[in-house]
Protein backbone atom coordinates (compact mmCIF):
# COMPACT_ATOMS: atom_id res chain seq x y z
CA UNK A 1 0.00 0.00 0.00
CA UNK A 2 3.04 2.51 0.99
CA UNK A 3 4.63 1.64 -2.67
CA UNK A 4 1.46 1.87 -4.90
CA UNK A 5 0.24 5.42 -2.73
CA UNK A 6 3.70 7.08 -3.30
CA UNK A 7 3.61 6.02 -6.59
CA UNK A 8 0.06 7.79 -6.94
CA UNK A 9 1.20 10.82 -5.21
CA UNK A 10 4.50 11.19 -7.16
CA UNK A 11 2.34 11.03 -10.50
CA UNK A 12 0.51 13.22 -9.24
CA UNK A 13 2.66 16.19 -8.08
CA UNK A 14 3.66 16.64 -12.30
CA UNK A 15 7.27 16.63 -11.63
CA UNK A 16 7.42 14.23 -14.31
CA UNK A 17 6.86 11.88 -17.23
CA UNK A 18 8.19 8.76 -16.28
CA UNK A 19 7.48 6.12 -13.85
CA UNK A 20 9.66 3.08 -13.28
CA UNK A 21 8.37 0.16 -11.29
CA UNK A 22 11.17 -2.49 -10.24
CA UNK A 23 8.91 -5.03 -9.26
CA UNK A 24 6.94 -8.72 -10.53
CA UNK A 25 4.50 -8.13 -7.62
CA UNK A 26 0.66 -8.24 -9.16
CA UNK A 27 -0.17 -6.07 -5.87
CA UNK A 28 1.25 -3.54 -7.82
CA UNK A 29 -1.61 -3.87 -11.08
CA UNK A 30 -4.40 -1.57 -9.39
CA UNK A 31 -1.84 1.47 -9.16
CA UNK A 32 -0.58 1.10 -12.56
CA UNK A 33 -4.36 1.11 -13.41
CA UNK A 34 -5.41 3.83 -11.63
CA UNK A 35 -1.76 5.61 -13.02
CA UNK A 36 -3.14 5.19 -16.46
CA UNK A 37 -6.72 5.96 -16.80
CA UNK A 38 -5.62 8.89 -14.23
CA UNK A 39 -2.43 10.21 -16.28
CA UNK A 40 -2.36 8.96 -19.44
CA UNK A 41 0.65 11.51 -20.37
CA UNK A 42 2.44 9.16 -18.09
CA UNK A 43 4.63 6.87 -19.90
CA UNK A 44 5.27 3.64 -17.38
CA UNK A 45 7.93 1.08 -17.28
CA UNK A 46 8.24 -2.25 -16.13
CA UNK A 47 11.91 -4.00 -14.81
CA UNK A 48 10.57 -7.20 -13.52
CA UNK A 49 14.40 -9.12 -12.47
CA UNK A 50 12.89 -12.49 -13.48
CA UNK A 51 15.65 -13.11 -16.08
CA UNK A 52 18.03 -15.62 -13.66
CA UNK A 53 15.06 -17.23 -11.58
CA UNK A 54 13.55 -19.14 -14.52
CA UNK A 55 10.21 -16.87 -13.50
CA UNK A 56 8.10 -14.76 -16.22
CA UNK A 57 7.48 -11.22 -15.90
CA UNK A 58 4.08 -10.99 -14.94
CA UNK A 59 1.18 -10.39 -17.79
CA UNK A 60 -1.06 -8.10 -16.09
CA UNK A 61 1.81 -5.65 -15.20
CA UNK A 62 3.26 -5.87 -18.66
CA UNK A 63 0.31 -5.45 -20.16
CA UNK A 64 -0.12 -1.62 -18.42
CA UNK A 65 3.52 -0.85 -19.10
CA UNK A 66 4.80 1.65 -22.00
CA UNK A 67 7.82 -1.51 -22.19
CA UNK A 68 9.20 -4.12 -19.96
CA UNK A 69 12.58 -5.44 -19.26
CA UNK A 70 13.17 -8.65 -17.74
CA UNK A 71 16.55 -8.24 -15.94
CA UNK A 72 19.38 -5.25 -15.37
CA UNK A 73 23.16 -6.18 -16.27
CA UNK A 74 25.63 -6.21 -13.92
CA UNK A 75 27.48 -3.17 -16.30
CA UNK A 76 23.90 -1.22 -15.63
CA UNK A 77 24.15 -1.73 -11.64
CA UNK A 78 27.30 -1.26 -11.42
CA UNK A 79 27.45 2.34 -13.18
CA UNK A 80 24.81 3.10 -10.65
CA UNK A 81 26.41 2.43 -7.38
CA UNK A 82 27.79 5.16 -5.70
CA UNK A 83 31.49 5.98 -5.62
CA UNK A 84 33.45 4.44 -2.69
CA UNK A 85 33.66 7.38 -0.55
CA UNK A 86 30.49 9.87 -0.83
CA UNK A 87 31.17 13.51 0.75
CA UNK A 88 29.07 15.12 3.43
CA UNK A 89 28.88 18.08 5.24
CA UNK A 90 30.41 16.07 8.07
CA UNK A 91 32.00 12.42 8.21
CA UNK A 92 32.97 10.87 4.53
CA UNK A 93 30.29 7.85 3.86
CA UNK A 94 32.48 5.28 3.00
CA UNK A 95 31.09 2.38 0.86
CA UNK A 96 32.04 -1.34 2.66
CA UNK A 97 34.26 -3.11 0.55
CA UNK A 98 31.77 -6.34 0.17
CA UNK A 99 29.58 -4.34 -2.01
Amino acid sequence: VNLALAMYRDVASGKFDNLVLCSNDTDARLVLEAIRSDFSAIKLGLVATVFWSGRVVNKGLSGLCHWTRNHISDAELESSQFPNVVPTGKKAIRKPLHW
